[in-house]
Formats: C-alpha cells, sequence, structure tokens
C-alpha cells in the first residue's frame, strides 16, 4: 500500500490497566471506537455539498499501550465539483481536524441536555469545511444535527466501557487528546433534544400483514402507505378472538383499520422518531380474496 500522508492519519490509543480483570472491556471499546469514528467520517464529508464516500482503513496496530493506527480512503463520483486536483488529501485533513473539534468539544461534559451546545459545535464544524475552499461552488452545508448527535452516543458508549484507570486517545498531527469518559448521553437524551414537534393524526387505511404477533406481547410488522413499519394492536376485544383463532388472518392477509400516527419532528422537519397504533380493526382481507379480485379485474 502506498504510504499515507501524515496529515490525515490518526492513531486510536488504549493505555489500560495491566493485570487487570474483564480484558475484553479493551478489544470491546476499541471495536466501538473504530465504529464510532467510521459514521463521524461518513457524517462529517455531509458538509460538502458533493458525493464523497470515505472509507476507514486499518494500517497498523502496535504493543504495548494498544495503539490502532487508521487514515481514511475518500472515493469521490462528482470530481467536477472539487476545484483542488489535491483534494483527498484536503478533506482528509479536515477529517482529522474535525474529529479533533468533536472530542474536545466533550471535554468538559459530563452530559448535553439541550440542542445549542450541538449547534456550536456544528457552527464550528462548518467553518473548518469553509476554510478548505475545496470546492468549486462554495456551498459548504451543516451535517445532520441527529448523525452528529448519534456519533457522540457511539464514542461516549464506546469509553463508557472502560475502567477507572484506563484511558482512550486520539493522537495525529493536531496533538494528543483523551476522550472523556465522563461525559455519557442515552439514546431518550437525545430524542429529547431533537425534538421539535410531535404531529399526531388518526386515519382508516388498509394495512398489509408482514410479521403477526401470536402472544400479544410484541409489535406487528405491517406494510402501510408503501412501507413496513411496527404497530401495536390496542383493539383488545379483537386481539382476544384472534389468539383464540376466532379470526382467520395469516401473513400475507390484510385488515381495514383505524391507525393512530405518532411522529415526532426535529429540526427542519427531520424525523426523529415514528409510532404507530392500530386503535380499532373493522375487517379483515384475505390474500386469496385479494387475488380473486384482481383476476375478476383483470377479465375487464
Amino acid at each position: 500500500m502506498a504510504d499515507v500522508d501524515k496529515n490525515y492519519e490518526y492513531v486510536l490509543k488504549i493505555d489500560f490497566e495491566k493485570n487487570s480483570e474483564n480484558p475484553e472491556r479493551i478489544f470491546l471499546s476499541l471495536y466501538e471506537l473504530i465504529y464510532a469514528f467510521r459514521e463521524l467520517d461518513k457524517t462529517l464529508v455531509e458538509s460538502f455539498s458533493v458525493n464523497i464516500e470515505p472509507i476507514l482503513v486499518l494500517q497498523d496496530i502496535q504493543p504495548g499501550s494498544i495503539r490502532t493506527i487508521l487514515y481514511s480512503i475518500l472515493k469521490n463520483i462528482d470530481d467536477e465539483a472539487l476545484m483542488n486536483l489535491d483534494w483527498k488529501k484536503i478533506i482528509g485533513n479536515f477529517l482529522v481536524k474535525a474529529k479533533h473539534v468533536v472530542i474536545r468539544f466533550l471535554e468538559d461534559k459530563n452530559q448535553i441536555s439541550s440542542i445549542e451546545p450541538i449547534n456550536e459545535l456544528e457552527k464550528n464544524i462548518e467553518k473548518l469545511a469553509v476554510e478548505t475552499n475545496v470546492q468549486i461552488i462554495p456551498s459548504y452545508t451543516k451535517v445532520s444535527t441527529k448523525k452528529l448527535l448519534d456519533c457522540i452516543y457511539y464514542l461516549s458508549k464506546a469509553v463508557h466501557n472502560l475502567s477507572e484507570n484506563d484511558k482512550a486517545i486520539l493522537i495525529s498531527s493536531e496533538g494528543e487528546v483523551e476522550i472523556n469518559k465522563k461525559f455519557y448521553i442515552t439514546e431518550e437524551t437525545i430524542k429529547e433534544i431533537l425534538k421539535r414537534n410531535v404531529h399526531i393524526q388518526q386515519s382508516v387505511g388498509t394495512l398489509l400483514i408482514k410479521k403477526p404477533d401470536y402472544l400479544g406481547q410484541s409489535m406487528w410488522d405491517v406494510q402501510y402507505r408503501g412501507r413496513i413499519v411496527q404497530a401495536k394492536i390496542l383493539d383488545s376485544e379483537w386481539v382476544y378472538k384472534f389468539q383464540h383463532r376466532q379470526v382467520n388472518l395469516l401473513p400475507g392477509d390484510s385488515i381495514r383499520a383505524l391507525v393512530k400516527e405518532e411522529i415526532v419532528l426535529g429540526e427542519n422537519n427531520e424525523v426523529i422518531e415514528e409510532h404507530y397504533s392500530i386503535l380499532e380493526i373493522y375487517s379483515v382481507i384475505n390474500k386469496s380474496s385479494q387475488d380473486q379480485n384482481y383476476e375478476q379485474q383483470q377479465l375487464f
């Protein structure tokens, strides 16, 4: 493999307590850190309004304190949108700098409970992207808030595996920075931070059954408005009949029902989460009946 430019090579170093229990924590943390940085690369390249695909490459693993040397290969479909022939080096360097910006952002924090600090982090990342001056048309964009928060969650989860005397450190041409183990954020907190509006509506529709819940304790997989979603059936009388075989329904059949949709929206109406409930079931449409109706329609 060709030599890698040191400007966008980086090291994940784990200093661990020797002769300690639960050694798997080190390798679990390293695995999750690599995953977190790969997802962070994918999020960061969204700063550029061109199609760039970062591919994380393992260059070496060194003994002692575990030192994993990594870098990203960048693939681009629309070279004409980039003014500099050396764009891979420039954007690779941006990815390393932006990683340090994210890790330093977490240095003095134990948690995040509002959107304002994240918005400030986004501005700092966007400023770094603009400074690359790599695009012919300077249309740099803000990264996805949700994806950025997800990456922060992955990072916090990764170092949460480590013991009190372990350390995870990011090393590059930008210097060394320890990943803060005290910082922690949950997926529920992320949803609350992102939540801007909750859209609730009820409507009657036809749902194709993909996977029934025969025990009545989990969600049903149904096709609704062209998408596979999970829905809870709250029509207890119908569920009782179904479980006692008083209703004939198999995968591939459909139901006509009153559906409640609860859609949680974030900034720019980005969908954060969706909840579907089936409040009342009016009828079952067996697949055989649907096939028969289709065949009859074909005759005319």
